[in-house]
């Protein structure tokens, strides 16, 4: 993992969204070069979409990957993966988010 200065306490870090000692937002550059990474595989649409839209409120950059068929009513295994994906920076801050959810603690600011 890269390792970057925080620009205002001037601590060494690992990459990523927020400085873990002033708790500063660290801006992070999306690019073509930007490693994308799996958080998450569902095979259910309506729910990898709320996942995402809770993603993207808290600030974490996601979109999801759809690899079912359409064009079929019923798809199993591989065929029917939806998978989230968040920049590599945001990854710890997204699975946090993601445990947040999945344990009924939203963030409702």
């Amino acid at each position: 993992m890269k390792i970057v200065k925080c620009d205002i306490c001037n601590n060494f870090i690992e990459e990523s969204s927020v400085c873990p000692y002033c708790d500063t937002e660290l801006s992070v550059n999306i690019d073509d070069n930007t490693k994308w990474v799996t958080i998450k595989i569902l095979n259910d649409e309506i729910y990898a979409q709320m996942l995402v839209a809770n993603l993207n409120r808290a600030g974490i950059p996601a979109f999801k990957l759809v690899q079912s068929d359409s064009m079929r009513p019923l798809t199993l295994g591989l065929l029917s993966q939806i998978c989230i994906k968040v920049p590599e920076p945001f990854r710890t801050e997204a699975e946090n988010q993601l445990k947040n959810i999945e344990n009924g603690a939203l963030n409702n600011e």
